[in-house]
């Protein structure tokens, strides 16, 4: 049976967790913080940075990192608050709400896309990992 995984995409932070020997353990991610911030960034050379760094890459990089952008999943921009519209490079749109990353208009949606494929990627690094640990703890029972 497969190992059972759960994500919380929050607003601000995300948390990839999973459930070893009846307890919720919650994975670190590879700076070893147990949260994620979720917000993604574009470098200058346009490589999608997650997290941490993006939040860092915020200050100076402000027009190419999107934050908050669960809260856009789904709305139209008529629902949004003036405090929203505000936001950074969002953009008017009939159906949805997109953002705008250099000349290109993306979807909320495929941002988020990124977010849950880093989390992917986190947690299959900690099940290589838990594998490889439990591996060698049976190997050394035999030594």
């Amino acid at each position: 049976m497969g190992q059972i995984v759960g994500i919380d995409l929050g607003t601000t932070n995300s948390v990839v967790g999973v459930i070893e020997a009846g307890r919720p353990i919650v994975i670190a991610n590879s700076e070893g913080s147990r949260t994620t911030p979720s917000i993604v960034g574009f470098t200058k050379d346009k490589e999608i940075v997650i997290g941490e760094q993006a939040r860092r890459q915020l200050v100076l990089n402000p027009k190419n990192t999107f934050y908050n952008l669960k809260r856009f999943i789904g709305s139209d921009w008529d629902e949004l608050d003036d405090n929203s519209i505000y936001v950074n490079n969002y953009v008017n749109s009939p159906h949805a709400i997109k953002c705008s990353v250099d000349d290109s208009i993306l979807y909320c949606g495929a941002f988020v896309f990124w977010l849950l494929s880093n989390f992917r990627n986190e947690y299959s690094l900690y099940a290589n990992l838990r594998r490889h640990q439990i591996l060698l703890k049976k190997v050394g029972d035999y030594l």
